[in-house]
């Protein structure tokens, strides 16, 4: 089985129209990471009267935030987890922007994607955005 995982941002979306002709045999995958704003969720209800074949995966992104601290570009080690252990408890708490999305969006895709037994995912990446993971096309 094949997914096309889409975030709802314009090259998800870009992403999702590309490969159009996959869509009969593919699960489209969103995942409502808990803090969407209602026009995502919006977009989305059109998105599944679209796609033959849609799911919402669930993430908890407030949970995350709550029990990890705020996701930030850069992380003051002493307002981390780990940073608690050698500082003490601060008031507010960081973590990664990428162990937010990890926890947030990542992990409960690939969950929902190896219980469905899917094969191949689709996703868009430009090839301006920084950082590129170690994936690349075909």
């Amino acid at each position: 089985m094949n997914a096309i995982q889409i975030s709802g941002g314009i090259d998800s979306t870009a992403m999702l129209w590309y490969t159009r002709n996959l869509w009969d045999d593919s699960m489209v995958i969103w995942c409502d990471t808990g803090a969407a704003y209602p026009e995502t969720h919006t977009y989305m209800k059109r998105i599944k009267e679209l796609v033959p074949n849609f799911r919402i995966v669930h993430g908890n992104q407030p949970e995350v935030v709550k029990v990890s601290g705020y996701p930030v570009d850069v992380v003051p080690i002493k307002y981390t987890t780990a940073g608690a252990v050698v500082f003490g408890s601060q008031e507010i708490k960081f973590q990664s922007f990428m162990d937010c999305c990890r926890q947030s969006i990542w992990e409960p895709m690939q969950r929902a994607c190896i219980t469905m037994g899917v094969d191949t995912i689709y996703r868009g990446q430009r090839r301006d955005d920084m950082p590129r993971g170690p994936i690349e096309h075909g």
